[in-house]
């Protein structure tokens, strides 16, 4: 019985021999050891070796036969987007001026660092000197019932040297469109849908129903007299510019002007009156008295 077991365990032992040798042993002897047990330094050589190999084939774009092709594409569809976006721009445009005018005399400029959108009209009166201007600096996020109170405000003066300015377009300049639609609900907030104009007495109809105010779009104003809040009013006298470019460039003025600001959802009069007590400027004076005894006035915050 003892020699049985003898022979099983005899047996189990030249199998694990047998096995160690034809595993480990052979393989050792035949392909060495660098080759069946990596170690950190083999790793290492494999992956030089894989470097070079990629270093081998990496071409450079000129060198790939379809390099040139895909740059004409690119090119092609570059301009293709680049004029599409031009002719949206003038589309827009177009409109904007064909709405604000209807055959009546009326100007909107290129578009420049100082973008201007006022209609062209005769009444306009002259409160301010000619080196004197009022700029209202406002944003879309201001309530639309004190851009409509301060343009009601505007369209009684039909001030030449007054003026709202926003710091840039509404969404970005990339789309003209979501900002000359706000601007159009300002200085024509009525509309003009229902105006006929085949009939006599259209100028008049479109007259009474557009607001007389300039509106700028100028971020150099902005940044010149420091404008960090909205609404905020500035007075400024012995602006003298030297050229149509904006009246915020430095280059731009033949000396610095003198400017009194206030800042604050107010109605225009009562914000006249406070600048007036700051400068002693008689033009705000007056423009705060003619809001007043102007009995269209009543309905301004």
């Amino acid at each position: 019985m003892v020699v049985r077991y003898l022979k099983i365990a005899l047996f189990f032992f030249l199998a694990i021999i047998v096995g160690t040798v034809i595993f480990i042993v052979i393989p050792l002897l035949v392909y060495g050891k660098e080759n069946i047990l990596p170690d950190a330094e083999v790793v290492i050589k494999i992956q030089k070796q894989a470097k070079e190999v990629r270093d081998k084939l990496k071409i450079s774009p000129e060198q790939n036969k379809y390099y040139e092709e895909a740059k004409k594409k690119a090119l092609k569809s570059y301009l293709q987007f680049k004029k599409q976006r031009q002719k949206e721009i003038e589309a827009y445009r177009k409109a904007l001026k064909e709405l604000l005018t209807k055959k009546q005399e009326t100007e909107l400029t290129s578009f420049s660092p100082a973008q201007s959108f006022s209609p062209a009209h005769t009444e306009w009166k002259h409160f301010l000197l000619s080196d004197e201007r009022l700029y209202i600096f406002m944003s879309s996020s201001v309530p639309l019932v004190t851009w409509n109170n301060y343009a009601e405000s505007l369209d009684k003066l039909r001030e030449t040297n007054a003026a709202i300015v926003l710091r840039g377009c509404i969404g970005g300049c990339t789309y003209f469109k979501p900002t000359l639609e706000f601007i159009k609900k300002i200085i024509l907030p009525e509309g003009i849908e229902d105006i006929d104009f085949s009939k006599e007495g259209w100028q008049k109809e479109l007259d009474k129903r557009t607001r007389h105010v300039q509106i700028l779009i100028d971020p150099l104003l902005f940044r010149y007299y420091g404008i960090t809040e909205v609404p905020c009013i500035v007075y400024a006298k012995g602006v003298s510019p030297l050229s149509g470019l904006s009246e915020g460039l430095p280059e731009n003025l033949q000396e610095n002007p003198q400017f009194w600001k206030i800042c604050g959802d107010w109605k225009l009069s009562y914000l006249f009156e406070k600048l007036y007590e700051q400068s002693g400027a008689l033009s705000l004076k007056q423009m705060a008295k003619e809001l007043k005894n102007n009995w269209h006035h009543s309905g301004e915050k």
